[in-house]
């Protein structure tokens, strides 16, 4: 038990390292990339690599299955079945990431029409598209192997591959996007791409139940992935739809500027997700395993897992909120009150989509899909008819609503429908978790406040300084971040 514990910790914070330092990767890049081609570029590259990026969840199924029988194979002590499921995922998604490059290579021209509505396509923009199919297909066949680590529960080991990789990414950039304008930077992702591929295959090679005498596709794990992964396939369409769609009507009712601003702030908010949400996911292995051994204490595990997502998330997005705006404010106080509404509303849909992460990945390490499924036909049909209703009265404040709606009603739907199932779970905010809380939100308010009465830029700096400090005196004395520094201490040094 204190062995999983330990891997928990350990592979939550380097999940959390590695989102960090990709993120700075990024902010880095996007740098580059707008004082180079301007929002209006960047929001073409967003639109064209978002498709190929999204095809890449139609390899959930074998990933999904990977994540939640390795560790009962671990478990059951047969490494036969783990390179049987490796070998079998490796030529799953070889093929069928084959069959989506060669049709995404043939269609290029109309799918780049129908995204853009134009009726002819420019030079840049198929190069583009071409270029991302290559990265797709690199990082289709990479998954399987990057997952079969985390199912081993070598997540850390996963991080340090893609923070390795992330660096390099953003060292390429440099060097590249100076030389070759936009296009540099697709050569830098395919770069990267082949880094994690390479990289992850070594490592798995080098890990204890691999055996290439033993890699050998089979029937029956074919099978696993048409039958439980079908329920990860549906999950992966849902995705699939729901930012390509959400940058489609931004450029249709908007326009490319609107879609470069989304995609920056989106970012932000997302990497700060991925940080969090992918340090809860860890557990999704050890539930597997334990829930196999018979050893799972679900009530405990959730209720350490939803105080950590609920105490990190508000925290994070409210530092977020009121640190960005007055660097906005320096950088592009013209569109200032456009990133002030992506980001309130997008940081309160996805504060309340981490809260239900604990929910989400127990049920996911528990083969639980049915409810996990339905949450995401939620998020993805609610989008899409939010948007649909949005061309009767496009107006800008309202454009980022179907999001909004769209993610807060999946996650609550998930936190309700597993609160049904498991009665005797009890919700709880501890006494020393109400000051962060309440000081965060009044952060928040205020700093939307001093935007709104057009108060001189020096009152932003004032109020992050009287929020900033108390809040890291509350911090220091808070026993959740003292117990976690005590276990991440112990985890990292093993």
């Amino acid at each position: 038990m204190n062995t999983d514990q330990n891997g928990i910790v350990r592979n939550g914070f380097f999940s959390v390292v590695q989102i960090v330092i990709s993120s700075l990767s990024y902010v880095i890049v996007y740098y580059m990339v707008l004082s180079r081609t301007g929002k209006a570029e960047l929001g073409m590259w967003s639109l064209i690599t978002s498709i190929p990026a999204a095809f890449t969840v139609f390899g959930s199924g074998v990933s999904g299955c990977l994540l939640r029988y390795i560790p009962v194979y671990i478990a059951r002590g047969e490494p036969l079945q783990f390179n049987r499921i490796l070998a079998s995922g490796t030529l799953f998604n070889f093929i069928l990431g084959l069959v989506i490059s060669a049709a995404g290579y043939i269609f290029s021209e109309p799918i780049i029409r129908f995204m853009f509505d134009i009726a002819r396509v420019p030079v840049l923009y198929k190069e583009v598209f071409h270029l991302t199919l290559i990265t797709f297909f690199l990082n289709f066949i990479s998954s399987v192997f990057l997952f079969s680590l985390d199912g081993l529960q070598l997540i850390y080991k996963r991080n340090i591959i893609i923070m390795a990789a992330s660096v390099f990414f953003c060292i390429c950039c440099l060097l590249f996007i100076p030389l070759m304008g936009l296009k540099g930077l697709l050569y830098a992702q395919t770069v990267q791409a082949a880094v994690i591929f390479f990289s992850a295959w070594i490592i798995l090679k080098s890990s204890k139940p691999f055996n290439m005498a033993e890699l050998r596709p089979d029937k029956a794990h074919i099978k696993l992935f048409f039958t439980y992964g079908q329920d990860f396939q549906y999950i992966s369409l849902s995705i699939l739809l729901f930012d390509p769609l959400t940058k489609y009507f931004l450029n249709r009712y908007f326009s490319l500027s609107a879609v470069g601003i989304y995609d920056i702030v989106n970012r932000a908010i997302t990497q700060i997700r991925m940080v969090l949400v992918n340090a809860i996911q860890v557990i999704i292995p050890v539930v597997s395993k334990r829930s196999e051994e018979k050893s799972l204490d679900v009530e405990h595990l959730y209720s350490k897992a939803l105080r950590g997502a609920a105490f990190l998330s508000i925290l994070s997005y409210s530092i977020l909120i009121c640190i960005s705006i007055p660097i906005v404010y320096l950088l592009d106080h013209k569109d200032l009150g456009f990133y002030i509404i992506f980001l309130v509303c997008l940081s309160f849909a996805y504060i309340i989509n981490i809260i239900a992460a604990p929910a989400y990945s127990i049920l996911m390490g528990l083969g639980k899909l049915n409810h996990i499924v339905i949450s995401h036909l939620i998020s993805t049909g609610l989008n899409i008819i939010l948007f649909l209703l949005l061309q009767y009265k496009p107006l800008p404040e309202w454009m980022v609503l179907p999001p909004l709606f769209a993610i807060s009603v999946s996650s609550f739907y998930i936190l309700n429908q597993f609160h049904a199932e498991y009665r005797t779970i009890k919700v709880k905010v501890l006494h020393e978790d109400l000051g962060p809380y309440i000081l965060s939100v009044l952060a928040v308010l205020s700093t939307i406040l001093i935007y709104k009465m057009d108060f001189d830029i020096t009152w932003l700096y004032i109020l992050n300084l009287l929020y900033l400090f108390p809040l890291a005196f509350m911090l220091f004395r808070n026993t959740f971040l003292i117990s976690l520094k005590g276990r991440l201490t112990s985890a990292v040094s093993k």
